[in-house]
């Protein structure tokens, strides 16, 4: 096999200190050297090693070849690549995971136009989505360093060399591909488009080298943080896309029968349905998206009823209301760390029967309102722990019932009860549960004091505990 070392003006020789303890073989630096793309990738890495942006390749201590874009920065070879003595395996594996690398800024590009507010309840299928899109770039890459290797190894005598290309049945997909583009007179940037969709098409439904126990959908999915849509591994999973290159629909089958579909313009999710194996919707979704890049989401159940309406705001704070099915709701709000920041409770009539306000630093309480069956209201204030320091009872038409302190503990340490004359009793709990009262007229007039022996701190009555949400 003859190989053209003279493709690309600064050849690669296998001894730059940015290999770290990958041992690439004369024969692997052939191939690199016969691909400009391949080259200059890995120039653009050395460069980034050498400005302390990037850490020299690593073998890994398992199998599975990655790009770490986060923590290492780095991308790491496994062991089955490495050890397999072949040439156009690691020099295909590594045009894969320099595809990742190559196409981080567009990988970002891609992820601000699609993603939602991570309580979208689309937020594990655009993760889905989103992941897979990298994946096809990198397979997009992976084939045009092959193409590239293939023409530039050849001989009139002899075919080139073909370097490994991932996938299930994806070199005759992505060639049919690129075949059908050429016929159809597309250009190369329309070409790359359809191959990337080829290629996601694909992987979505591969299992990743390095966590095998999942498939690609479900590995990027997980990484929203929420739970998956519906429970196990999708059978097939599906991406329509055009030639701009956006991804207009995105389809899960699964094992159940159950069909969902999301729909996408312009990088922004427009709806998504459930269909259950007969084909009836069993839930629907519509999305409207505002002007100033925030939006809001509804939800309805095969029956036409609403089951959820968010609202998402452009800093990614927002509010979720979740329906029963007799009409009551709660309302989580959130801050933009996604943080709650407070939890309200309605009736079917829409009235408000419960309201905690939270410290999204800490999840606890610090305000509490709750009505009561009378038609009136009962307030509790929290300390920074969580615990309730003070109570304030009123009617159904705001006036004042009843107001206590309490101390750490939890104990009473004073309390002024309101009576319909517009008198009140004050009473204060000592330490060893005595108390000293008096009475304070309509005018405010206070009268002498009184004290009465010991009977039993009182406690709140009706504040929620203080969870940590």
């Amino acid at each position: 096999m003859a190989l053209n070392t003279s493709v690309g003006t600064r050849p690669i020789t296998g001894q730059e200190s940015y290999w770290g303890d990958v041992q690439p073989t004369p024969e692997a630096i052939g191939l690199v050297n016969a691909s400009p793309t391949l080259q200059s990738q890995l120039q653009h890495y050395g460069a980034d090693v050498s400005s302390d942006k990037l850490k020299p390749m690593a073998l890994g201590k398992g199998n599975g070849t990655y790009f770490e874009g986060q923590a290492e920065k780095r991308i790491v070879v496994g062991q089955d690549i490495h050890s397999s003595g072949s040439a156009g395996v690691l020099v295909g594996s590594l045009s894969h995971e320099f595809g990742h690398y190559d196409n981080q800024a567009n990988d970002k590009t891609f992820r601000s136009r699609y993603e939602v507010n991570p309580r979208d309840p689309n937020a594990y299928n655009v993760a889905a989505l989103t992941g897979a899109h990298a994946e096809g770039e990198a397979v997009a890459n992976n084939w045009q360093v092959q193409q590239e290797v293939e023409k530039n190894t050849a001989t009139p005598n002899a075919p080139g060399t073909r370097i490994f290309l991932g996938g299930d049945n994806l070199q005759q997909k992505l060639d049919d591909q690129h075949t059908a583009d050429l016929i159809g007179g597309k250009s190369d940037a329309v070409d790359r488009n359809h191959l990337i969709v080829t290629g996601m098409n694909d992987y979505v439904n591969e299992v990743p080298s390095n966590a095998p126990e999942k498939s690609y959908y479900q590995y990027y999915g997980d990484s929203s943080g929420v739970p998956a849509p519906v429970p196990g591994r999708p059978k097939e999973v599906t991406f329509e896309g055009d030639d701009k290159g956006d991804i207009n629909q995105m389809t899960e089958n699964w094992q159940s029968g159950n069909l969902a579909r999301q729909t996408f313009s312009e990088g922004k999710i427009q709806s998504s349905e459930v269909l259950d194996d007969k084909g009836k919707v069993t839930s629907a979704a519509v999305y409207k998206h505002n002007q100033d890049g925030g939006y809001s989401v509804d939800v309805k159940n095969q029956d036409g009823h609403k089951t959820e309406h968010a609202d998402f705001q452009a800093d990614r704070s927002g509010t979720v209301r979740n329906y029963a099915s007799d009409g009551s709701a709660q309302a989580t709000s959130f801050n933009a760390d996604n943080h709650n920041t407070q939890i309200v409770d309605y009736d079917a009539k829409d009235r408000k029967t419960h309201a905690n306000y939270l410290d999204p630093d800490t999840g606890y309480s610090t305000v509490q309102d709750a009505r009561t069956p009378d038609g009136g209201h009962t307030v509790f204030n929290f300390d920074t722990q969580g615990r309730v320091r003070a109570e304030f009872q009123y009617d159904r038409d705001g006036n004042p019932k009843l107001s206590a302190d309490f101390n750490a503990a939890g104990k009473n340490t004073l309390a002024v009860q309101y009576n319909k004359d517009g008198s009140r009793l004050v009473t204060a709990f000592n330490a060893d549960g005595s108390r000293v009262g008096h009475v304070v007229d309509r005018n405010g007039n206070a009268g002498p004091n009184y004290t009465a022996p010991p009977t039993g701190a009182a406690t709140p009555k009706g504040a929620a505990a203080p969870v940590q949400s």
